[in-house]
């Protein structure tokens, strides 16, 4: 199904040990990502193919996918209303992510709620599909309901995390890999003190 709760890759830092708050965060953000649309914005389409390439990093499948008459690389899917660039960045499928960025797709290109392939990324821990997006200069400060990339990690974990943070694991990587894009930070950009605490420790040790 799409955004496969999939084990993060080998990313955790030392000082942050993979955890019940790292699990927790995890699954928040497939949660929010896979929440179905109003069924009155539900229309069919002929772009499946295409996203569940993207989503299972199918390179194959995926360049077939996108030969067929009539493919867009930009399509929405019929189902939750993402492209296949948000597909692939949500489940780390970096591959997948390259082709469709050689293809032309449009890496900055929103789906429902406005979620975009660096929210998608950054919320699941997608680190490897993050360093391509980056990498390929998107907005890093795209909002999905009202909240930025880096302001959505930054806030309180709301499935009981031990820890009452998203700033673990991968998603704290995610964290440090958008201040260094240049992200936009002020003070009151992370609101969660015991977040902000991780950050900041993070950023006085590394920066």
């Amino acid at each position: 199904s799409p955004f496969a709760t999939t084990p993060p890759l080998n990313h955790t830092p030392s000082h942050t040990p993979r955890t019940m708050a790292n699990d927790a965060a995890l699954a928040e953000a497939v949660a929010m990502l896979t929440a179905p649309p109003p069924a009155h914005l539900v229309e069919p389409g002929h772009g499946n193919a295409l996203h569940m390439a993207a989503e299972e990093n199918d390179v194959v499948g995926l360049r077939l996918a996108m030969a067929r008459p009539g493919a867009l690389v930009d399509d929405l899917d019929h189902q939750l209303q993402y492209t296949p660039a948000i597909h692939a960045a949500a489940n780390d499928s970096k591959e997948a992510l390259v082709l469709l960025r050689d293809a032309g797709a449009d890496l900055d290109k929103a789906g429902r709620r406005g979620v975009t392939p660096v929210f998608a990324a950054a919320a699941s821990g997608a680190v490897r599909a993050l360093e391509v997006l980056i990498q390929a200069g998107v907005e890093v400060d795209a909002e999905c309901d009202d909240d930025t990339a880096l302001e959505w990690l930054g806030l309180p974990c709301e499935t009981g995390s031990a820890y009452g943070s998203r700033l673990h694991g991968d998603r704290l990587v995610a964290a440090q890999m958008l201040v260094l894009a240049g992200a936009y930070v002020e003070a009151g950009v992370i609101v969660h003190r015991p977040s902000r605490d991780i950050l900041h420790a993070w950023a006085t040790s590394e920066l």
